[in-house]
């Protein structure tokens, strides 16, 4: 099961922890595409993922707008992606 953690504010920055493969193929392709628009949103910031290693994919930055947009965004999709796949994504 792939497991999700995000949490978007203004004070304290973006962080987005993703680990784990689903257990199922669209479920995984659809959450590897999503973890690796982040990390493209993560370097249009100037920023490194912290961690980006196949199965696990962590980013921590400070918070602007633009990202917030894209992160907000993405967020989004991997609830409906969840709420699709309920026994391979977990969303905390």
């Amino acid at each position: 099961m792939t497991k999700v953690m995000i949490n978007i504010d203004d004070i304290s920055g973006i962080f987005f922890d993703c680990q784990m493969h689903s257990g199922d193929h669209d479920a995984c392709t659809i959450m590897s595409t999503l973890c690796n628009v982040l990390v493209e949103e993560c370097f249009r910031q100037d920023r490194e993922p912290t961690i980006y290693n196949p199965g696990h994919v962590r980013i921590d930055m400070p918070y602007s707008d633009a990202a917030y947009e894209v992160f907000a965004a993405v967020e989004e999709v991997m609830q409906q992606a969840a709420s699709q796949h309920p026994e391979h994504i977990k969303i905390y």
